[in-house]
């Protein structure tokens, strides 16, 4: 089993964006960051 430490990162957050009732965060890169299945999934296609 992989060690967990690896999935760890630290990411700044640049601002927080609110759509309705999803929040993203922009990230200093310009990517954003969303914990919803949904988005995540669009996000890679």
């Amino acid at each position: 089993m992989p060690d967990p430490d690896q999935y760890v990162s630290l990411v700044k957050v640049k601002k927080i964006v609110k759509h309705n009732l999803t929040s993203r965060y922009v990230l200093s890169s310009g990517d954003y960051l969303t914990g919803n299945k949904k988005l995540a999934i669009q996000g890679t296609n």
